[in-house]
């Protein structure tokens, strides 16, 4: 019987010739070019139009955590010899519970669907990891070869599937590079202990409001809400240890009842970031009193990815305090089940929202940007976003595969339209590169790839005549904001939007913003590419178009007396 060999992640594969290759999605199968794979007859377990159950896997999810957070909680106070509630535990560790649970749970179900365990090998190995917090967790479970690999593994063993390993246990160590402050970031910091003590303001940490729009409204508050880095706030890294407490980490156990619990309770041994064991007393220590200066505190982003945030919070909350979070891009409010929008609503008293009707503040965030009017020139961007979004698996979608196939197939039809002229950015992502290469090996010089790291907002975005996003994200936002000319190329159909979106969604297909499907979007632009430009003025003055920039801005414009007035009330 001929062998099977399962990839389940990118990177170096070397199988025997005349094999069968299982992909575990198309999306992954791409990555290899016709080259790699022609002596081997290749299969995908996933195809490109499935997608996983959200709801089902959310609750899944949440479950989960739940239980194993009533299991652990006491076992972390005992070795971290603290006395906090599970209430307080949750502000800490829930988040990483429950995306931790969802990266293990994709897999796992993939993975069950192999039947021929007998004849199928699995690429994967052993790893020792040490993450010093939850952000450096997200960073390296969606962006590391090592980390999906040390995932599979555990999964194949449990299912006694054949695995190719190199027979070596590998220490990783992963921790970012803290720049020093500089004696200007620490008179800054001084200079806002100093303010805070004597007037104990309201902090928005990262509000993303731009510098115009935090003037106004530090001025409109009479300084009484004033803005920061949470770079300034920072504690010394000279404090944190990069010792692994391999003792303390075997006493950290859940119940088993599943096959689940079997490879989690393993998985959490090894990868529990050590803010909540190694290094909890220091993270705990450092952040104890470190905006009890200050009233009320928010931010757009901090709640769910930042540890030394959450637990500044956790000390907060003990005063009574309140916290209110902002949004600041594409998602919030408009899933059904997510983690994030769980933990922002969860740690913050008032939720900020551009869509919310009743505090009708509007967008923070595109206010200040200027977008600047330009001749037709037959220029296109492509601005993929989906598999940066889907990637997360905190969204329980495993249809990254649709970000390549999509765009790419529409590319290669466009592409020969030689009037038109393409370019591509993609969002910035450490797997760029892997798309840099797809595209570069068959578009060459035909199609412009810009860099990634160029800023988009106010400027790239003006220079095209019409933009092509792939997802409802931030740039999605930003279009609609600024009525530029736009389509979304987009085949989940089963994105976990609430009903008054998937209603907003099915309207703009009524006027050829949104299509499912590449074949039709390329007929619709070789016919009317030009009338698109043209005719866009009509185009936003529609019903559909009217009603959907409603659905996701309560107001035009920013109104900073609102805001301040929302704030100060709290």
């Amino acid at each position: 019987m001929i062998k099977k060999y399962l990839i389940t992640f990118f990177g170096k594969i070397k199988p025997p010739k005349n094999t069968k290759l299982i992909f575990e999605n198309e999306f992954l199968k791409r990555f290899y070019n016709n080259d790699q794979l022609s002596n081997y007859k290749c299969v995908s377990i996933e195809n490109l139009d499935q997608v996983y159950l959200k709801k089902d896997n959310y609750l899944f999810c949440k479950k989960k955590a739940t239980r194993y957070l009533n299991e652990i909680f006491p076992i972390l106070n005992k070795l971290n010899n603290s006395k906090l509630k599970k209430k307080e535990w949750e502000i800490l560790i829930e988040y990483f519970l429950i995306i931790s649970v969802s990266n293990i749970k994709r897999r796992f179900d993939t993975l069950k669907k192999i039947k021929d365990k007998k004849n199928t090998f699995v690429y994967a190995d052993d790893y020792n990891f040490f993450f010093e917090n939850i952000s450096i967790y997200k960073i390296f479970q969606f962006e590391n070869i090592n980390f999906n690999s040390y995932i599979s593994f555990l999964i194949s063993k449990k299912l006694n599937l054949k695995i190719l390993k190199s027979n070596r246990i590998k220490k990783i160590i992963f921790f970012e590079k803290f720049k020093k402050k500089t004696i200007f970031k620490r008179y800054i910091y001084f200079v806002y202990q100093i303010f805070m003590r004597l007037f104990k303001p309201i902090l928005i940490l990262d509000g993303y409001f731009g510098k115009k729009n935090s003037l106004k409204v530090t001025l409109k508050s009479k300084f009484k809400i004033i803005f920061a880095n949470i770079d300034y706030f920072d504690f010394s890294r000279n404090q944190i240890t990069f010792k692994k407490d391999i003792k303390s980490r075997s006493k950290i156990s859940i119940k088993i009842k599943d096959d689940f619990d079997i490879i989690y309770n393993e998985f959490i041994k090894n990868v529990l970031p050590s803010s909540f064991l190694e290094n909890f007393n220091t993270y705990f220590t450092a952040n104890k009193k470190k905006y009890l200066n200050i009233s009320k505190i928010g931010t757009a982003v901090h709640f769910a990815s930042d540890d030394n945030f959450r637990f500044a919070v956790l000390n907060f909350k003990k005063k009574n305090k309140k916290t209110f979070n902002l949004q600041h891009g594409a998602y919030q409010g408009y899933r059904s089940f997510t983690p994030e929008d769980y933990i922002n609503q969860k740690m913050s008293n008032l939720n900020l929202l551009w869509h919310n009707k009743k505090m009708n503040i509007g967008s923070q965030y595109f206010s200040e940007t200027k977008y600047k009017s330009k001749k037709f020139e037959n220029k296109i961007l492509f601005f993929p976003c989906h598999i940066l979004f889907n990637q997360e698996l905190d969204n329980l979608a495993n249809n990254n595969h649709i970000y390549l196939n999509q765009l790419f197939k529409l590319a290669k039809i466009l592409n020969n339209e030689k009037k038109i002229f393409l370019s591509v950015k993609f969002f910035n992502h450490k797997n760029d590169d892997y798309f840099r290469k797809i595209w570069k090996s068959y578009f060459g010089q035909s199609v412009k790839i810009l860099d990634t790291n160029s800023s988009y907002k106010g400027s790239i975005f003006q220079e095209y005549d019409l933009v092509i996003v792939d997802d409802f994200s931030t740039a999605f936002y930003e279009l609609l904001y600024f009525k530029k000319p736009f389509i979304v190329l987009n085949s989940a159909p089963n994105v976990n939007y609430k009903k008054n979106f998937w209603n907003a969604i099915n309207d703009i297909k009524k006027i050829n913003l949104w299509f499912d499907d590449e074949k039709q979007l390329s007929k619709y632009l070789e016919k009317n590419f030009k009338n698109i430009i043209s005719n866009w003025e009509k185009t936003t003055n529609s019903k559909y178009y009217i009603n959907l920039r409603k659905t996701l801005f309560a107001r035009e414009n920013f109104n900073d007396s609102l805001f301040v007035k929302n704030i100060l009330e709290l």
